[in-house]
């Protein structure tokens, strides 16, 4: 048994040299996210910063590895979105790259590292729901689906397998279980007690309309929502980033479905799939309970192989380019303003 209470994120990717920066220089840092970490700003009580870390979850447990350069991929393709395909909608982002500078103290500013990951946004009041948006059968939609051809009380049509394409894409929204982990909510009751539909399925359809003719597959998406002072709604957190979306290759998806073969995934799928094989002595890994001590510790005391996290930066390097049409350095340097950025590879 574990005496001690068993912090969320391991003690060995918890800190790094730039957190501790950070703290050291007096920035308050609000309880940490499983891969984003937020710093209250002296004065300013209706914005903070994010800092986008290495780390990687999955089954909502944070893992003890860190992977090279995902901070500044998912950074990068948040911008992205948000300045490029999302450019006409309301969302929670004030500043990037050198314009974060404007907010922080003096002692801060000019910290190439810290313009590249972080991002100034806005504070408002989360919406205790996941807007999900899917346009194929996959991942948690799988069993529900096997067990009562519904999703989300969504029917839908018979004899579809793992990877089929849906009628239409699907409003199939989550919200977080008492064991922590995301639980699928029936769509009617979340859209009359949030209406988030709308916009869900927008950023899914302007997300999937992109990709086509990049050879890409967006197979469903995340988007997190909140209220601003004025009430009004923002998309926030991340959008389509490899943590948030899944994203299959076009050229071979016909030769996957027709095989009933897991189709191959540009994000944290690769870790997702090894984590299926692992079992703890709390039995297997996706099984394990977050909010339980022991279970969470279990968890944080596997260890992911060099390949499979070495596969993942790959993974992340690649989509990045195939979905901007630039390569991370370059984006970060020309588009985002950080112009002494050099990757760390």
């Amino acid at each position: 048994m574990i005496e001690d209470k068993v912090p969320k994120i391991p003690a060995g990717v918890a800190e790094t040299t730039l957190s501790t920066h950070l703290v050291a220089g007096g920035l308050q840092r609000l309880p940490q996210g499983k891969a984003r970490d937020s710093y209250l700003l002296p004065n300013q009580s209706n914005m903070r910063m994010v800092v986008v870390t290495d780390r990687l979850s999955a089954f909502d447990i944070v893992t003890s590895s860190l992977f090279p350069c995902k901070g500044y991929v998912l950074n990068a393709m948040n911008h992205f979105a948000v300045t490029t395909i999302m450019a006409d909608h309301d969302h929670d982002l004030i500043a990037v790259g050198p314009e974060i500078d404007r907010y922080l103290p003096p002692h801060f500013r000019g910290n190439t590292e810290l313009q590249a990951r972080a991002s100034i946004v806005m504070n408002l009041k989360m919406l205790k729901v996941e807007g999900i948006a899917r346009g194929y059968l996959t991942g948690s939609a799988v069993e529900p689906y096997q067990k009562t051809g519904e999703v989300c009380g969504i029917k839908l049509p018979p004899g579809l397998i793992d990877g089929s394409k849906l009628p239409e894409p699907a409003f199939t929204p989550s919200t977080k279980s008492e064991d922590d982990h995301d639980e699928h909510m029936d769509a009617e009751d979340a859209e009359r007690q949030f209406g988030i539909k709308q916009l869900t399925l927008e950023l899914y359809n302007r997300c999937a309309a992109h990709g086509l003719p990049r050879g890409i597959i967006f197979v469903d998406t995340k988007a997190e929502f909140g209220l601003d002072r004025n009430r009004k709604m923002r998309y926030a957190d991340e959008r389509g980033t490899p943590d948030s979306s899944r994203f299959w290759p076009a050229a071979t998806y016909d030769e996957y479905l027709a095989a009933e073969k897991p189709q191959p995934s540009f994000d944290k799928q690769f870790v997702r799939d090894f984590l299926k094989t692992v079992v703890t002595e709390y039995g297997p890994f996706p099984k394990l309970k977050p909010k339980i001590d022991e279970q969470r510790a279990a968890g944080h005391a596997v260890r992911i192989p060099p390949e499979i996290i070495g596969r993942t930066t790959e993974l992340y390097l690649e989509i990045f380019e195939l979905w901007t049409g630039n390569d991370p350095e370059a984006y970060i340097r020309y588009d985002m303003g950080v112009m002494d950025f050099r990757l760390p590879l």
